[in-house]
């Protein structure tokens, strides 16, 4: 029988999980090579609001920012460089 610290710790561990997850598929992709993970990468072009994204434009000087808002979200290859130039 399991006690109520049990599932606490089982929760714990859950939500440890998902967030690991969740941050290594955002890592994955930007940065996966699709013949490895399968999939070609598009929360750039989607102006998806990713930990990754958040993370980077809390952290980066004004001038990236700048490319940041210009870029992100942008169906144009040349514009997705840009901004993984900054991430």
């Amino acid at each position: 029988m399991t006690t109520s610290n049990d599932n606490n710790i089982a929760d714990m561990t859950m939500r440890t999980y998902d967030f690991i997850v969740e941050k290594k598929t955002a890592y994955l992709d930007i940065f996966g090579d699709p013949k490895v993970t399968g999939k070609i990468g598009t929360d750039i072009q989607d102006n998806k609001c990713s930990w990754l994204a958040v993370r980077v434009f809390g952290l980066c000087s004004s001038e990236q920012k700048v490319i940041l808002s210009l870029c992100y979200g942008r169906q144009d290859t040349g514009k997705e460089s840009k901004v993984k130039d900054v991430f």
